[in-house]
C-alpha cells in the first residue's frame, strides 16, 4: 500500500458477505471455537461450571422447567425478559439437562459472532481491519468467559451484531425486507434484554429526519418495516403478559433495576435494593412486598415496577446534585478497565482458568481507548460508520440509566473492536509513511484515554478474593456440600473478617452439618453487632430449633418477623418451631401466612400436609403433598409423605 492511499475502501465498493471469499470466515470460526473448547475442557471440573448460582441458576431452573414440561414460577407477566431461558430450554430439550452442551452451543454462537465482527469490519472498512477486529474478537477473554456461563451475553451479542450487519446493508441499499429483518433482530434482542430498545428508537428518529424530504414512499422502505419487525418480535411476549391480566411490554424488572442505580445508597455497581436480602429470591420477594406495603394493597407486577421507577425519579428530582454525581460515576465506571461482576468475582474465576489468564493481556483497558479514537477518526472520514458510533453511545446511555456491570456493557465491545482495529491500521500506516504529524493528535489522545480508562479513580480493588471465596461457598452449599462450603466461607473471612454475608452463610452451613452450637455462637455475635438484621435473627432461630430449644427459636423468629413482616421463610420456620412445641393452631396460621406472602413456597405446603395428617385430615394432607409436588416435583419429603398416606 502506498502512503498516498487510504487504509480502507469506500463503503459502496465493499462486496457483501455472500460475495466475499468464504475461507476467512471458516478460519476465524474454527479458531474461535477451538479457543473456547479448550477453555471448556480446562474448566469442566470447576464447581462454578457444575453448579450455577444467582442469575445462572435462575436461568437454568427456568429453562429446565420449560424443557421438562413442569410449572415454572416465571410465567406471564414476566419479571425477567424470557428469550434466553427459552433458548436454553430448547438446548435442554435436544441434549437433556446438560450444562456442557448448553455451553458448547453458546460457544458455537460466540464463534459465529466473531465471524460477524470480521464481516462488519470488512463491510465498513477493509480486509486488514476485518482481520484485526476478527482476531481480537476471537481472543477477547471476556467473550470466552461469558460463553462459558449460563447468562444472556452470547445470545444478545449475536443478535445485535447480526442486526448491525444487516443495518449497514440496509442503509446502503434501502429495502423494506432488509429493514424489517433489522427490526426483527433488535426486537429479539429486546426480549432478551429490553434496554436495547433505545437504539432502534434512535434509529427510527434518524430515519425520519433523513427521509423527511423524500416523502412517505421512502419511509415505507425504512422506518415502517423496521418498526414492523420490532413489533412482530416483541408482540408474543406483550400478548402473553396482557392475557395474564397485566399489559407489561416485555418484563417488569425495569423499575427495580432503575431504583438500584438511582438511590442515595447506590454505588452504581451492586445489584441490590437497599433494605432487601442479597440472595436472588429473597431480594425479588422483598422488592414486591416493600412496594405493596408502601401502597397498602396487592400490586400487579407493572405497578410494582412503576413504584420503583417513581422512587428512582424521586431521588433524581429531590437530590439532583447527588444524582448527577452518581451518573458521572456510572459513566466513569462504564469506561473503566475493570470488569465488574455482580454474580461472581470475574477475576477470581480468571485466575483459575489457564485460557482466560493467557487471553487477558488485551482487555477493555486497551480496546476502549483505541476504539474511541477509531470512532472519532471514522466519524469524519466515513459516514457509514456513524451508525456504529451511535450504537455505542446510545447503548452506553441505556446502561448508565440503570447501573453498571461487565455483562451490561458487553454489547458495545464488538463494535469497539472494529473501531480499535481501524485506529490501529491508521496509526500503523502513518508511522510507515513517517507521517509523524498525522499521528501526533490521535497518539496523544490514545495515551490520555489509556491513562483515564486504566486509572482507579474510585479506589476499587481489581479482584475481591473475599467475594470469590464467598461465591464458591454458595456454589458448594447449592451443590449440597456444606463441608466444602464451610472451607470457602472461612477463607472469605480470612480476607474480609467483617463480611456479614459470609458469616451468615457459614452459620447456615454449620447448621446443615449438625454443628448447631458453633452456628449459635456465630449468630449470637452477629445479632449483638446487628440487632436489626432480620436474617441473622432468622438463622439464629433455626439454629436454636435444631438444638431443641424451641422457645428461644420461637422468640428469635418472631423478632425476625417483626423486623421484616414479609419474611416468608421466617414465618415458615416459626410454624415448624410451633409445631414442634405442640402449638398446632399457631403453626398452621404461620404456614398459611408464609403462603400468603409466597403462594408457591413448597415447604410450607408440605408441612401443612404433615400438620393435617397429624389431625387426621388425610384428604387435606394428600392435597397439600400433591400441591408441593406440583410446585416442586423433586421434593423428596412430599413424595415420601404421599407414599405413607397411600398405605393407610
Amino acid at each position: 500500500m502506498s502512503c498516498s492511499s487510504t487504509t480502507h475502501r469506500r463503503f459502496r465498493e465493499e462486496p457483501s458477505i455472500l460475495q466475499s471469499p468464504r475461507w476467512p470466515l471458516l478460519v476465524l470460526f474454527l479458531l474461535a471455537f477451538t479457543v473456547r473448547l479448550v477453555h471448556l475442557v480446562t474448566m469442566r471440573n470447576s464447581p462454578f461450571f457444575q453448579y450455577p448460582i444467582m442469575d445462572s441458576l435462575i436461568h437454568d431452573e427456568w429453562a429446565w422447567t420449560i424443557a421438562s414440561g413442569g410449572e415454572t414460577p416465571w410465567h406471564p407477566p414476566f419479571f425477567r425478559a424470557p428469550l434466553y431461558p427459552y433458548f436454553l430450554a430448547l438446548i435442554y430439550s435436544v441434549f437433556g439437562h446438560s450444562h456442557t452442551w448448553a455451553r458448547i452451543v453458546q460457544m458455537v454462537l460466540g464463534s459465529v459472532s466473531v465471524v460477524l465482527v470480521f464481516a462488519i469490519g470488512r463491510r465498513i472498512f477493509d480486509q486488514r481491519v476485518a482481520w484485526i477486529a476478527g482476531l481480537l474478537a476471537c481472543f477477547y477473554w471476556m467473550f470466552v468467559y461469558y460463553e462459558g456461563e449460563l447468562l444472556i451475553v452470547p445470545l444478545i451479542l449475536f443478535l445485535n451484531l447480526a442486526g448491525l450487519l444487516l443495518l449497514i446493508g440496509a442503509l446502503e441499499k434501502p429495502g423494506a425486507l432488509r429493514f424489517f429483518l433489522v427490526g426483527l433482530l433488535f426486537g429479539m434482542s429486546a426480549i432478551a434484554r429490553p434496554n436495547i430498545l433505545l437504539f432502534p428508537a434512535a434509529l427510527v428518529v434518524w430515519l425520519l429526519l433523513r427521509h423527511r424530504r423524500a416523502g412517505l414512499a421512502s419511509l415505507a422502505k425504512s422506518a415502517a418495516p423496521l418498526v414492523s419487525g420490532l413489533v412482530l418480535a416483541i408482540l408474543p411476549v406483550t400478548a402473553a403478559n396482557t392475557l395474564s391480566g397485566d399489559p407489561v411490554l416485555i418484563a417488569s424488572q425495569g423499575g427495580v433495576n432503575f431504583y438500584i442505580g438511582n438511590n442515595a445508597e447506590s454505588d452504581a455497581i451492586r445489584a441490590v435494593v437497599p433494605g432487601t436480602r442479597s440472595d436472588w429470591w429473597g431480594g425479588y420477594h422483598d422488592t414486591v412486598l416493600m412496594a405493596e406495603q408502601a401502597r397498602g394493597r396487592s400490586l400487579k407486577p407493572s405497578e410494582v415496577s412503576n413504584y420503583w421507577y417513581g422512587r428512582g425519579i424521586e431521588f433524581i428530582t429531590s437530590q439532583p446534585r447527588k444524582a448527577a454525581r452518581l451518573f458521572l460515576r456510572k459513566f466513569c465506571l462504564f469506561w473503566n478497565h475493570r470488569e465488574f461482576g455482580n454474580n461472581q468475582d470475574i477475576y477470581f474465576i480468571q485466575e483459575r482458568s489457564p485460557v482466560l489468564r493467557a487471553l487477558s493481556m488485551a482487555g477493555f483497558g486497551i480496546i476502549a481507548p483505541f476504539g474511541l479514537i477509531g470512532m472519532g477518526l471514522a466519524w469524519r472520514r466515513l459516514r457509514p460508520s456513524r451508525m456504529l458510533s451511535v450504537f455505542v453511545v446510545v447503548y452506553m446511555l441505556s446502561v448508565i440509566l440503570f447501573f453498571v456491570n461487565a455483562r451490561y456493557r458487553m454489547p458495545v465491545v464488538p463494535v469497539l473492536l472494529v473501531f480499535a482495529a481501524y485506529a490501529g491500521t491508521m496509526i500503523f500506516d502513518k508511522i510507515k509513511c513517517r507521517d509523524l504529524r498525522g499521528i501526533a493528535a490521535p497518539g496523544v489522545m490514545i495515551l490520555l484515554l489509556t491513562v483515564a480508562v486504566n486509572t482507579n479513580f474510585h479506589g476499587l480493588e481489581k479482584s475481591n478474593a473475599a467475594f470469590g471465596h464467598y461465591s464458591l461457598g454458595l456454589t458448594y452449599r447449592h451443590a449440597g456440600e456444606p463441608d466444602r462450603a464451610i472451607e470457602e466461607f472461612l477463607k472469605a473471612l480470612d480476607h474480609e473478617p467483617d463480611r456479614r454475608d459470609a458469616r451468615f452463610n457459614l452459620a447456615i452451613a454449620f447448621i446443615e452439618t449438625g454443628r448447631s452450637a458453633q452456628a449459635e455462637a456465630m449468630l449470637r455475635e452477629l445479632v449483638s453487632r446487628y440487632p436489626e438484621d432480620a436474617e441473622s435473627r432468622y438463622a439464629l432461630g433455626n439454629a436454636m430449633a435444631a438444638m431443641g430449644d424451641l422457645d428461644t427459636a420461637v422468640r428469635e423468629l418472631s423478632v425476625a418477623i417483626s423486623l421484616r413482616p414479609y419474611y416468608y421463610e421466617a414465618w415458615h420456620s416459626l410454624g415448624v418451631a410451633q409445631y414442634g412445641s405442640g402449638r398446632l393452631e399457631e403453626a398452621e396460621a404461620s404456614f398459611r401466612r408464609a403462603l400468603e406472602i409466597h403462594p408457591r413456597f413448597a415447604p410450607a405446603f408440605n408441612n401443612l400436609g404433615i400438620l393435617m395428617a397429624r389431625r387426621g385430615d388425610l384428604r387435606g394432607a394428600r392435597q397439600m403433598f400433591e400441591e408441593t409436588l406440583r410446585i416442586d416435583p423433586t421434593h423428596r419429603g412430599a413424595r415420601e409423605n404421599l407414599s405413607r398416606l397411600s398405605t393407610h
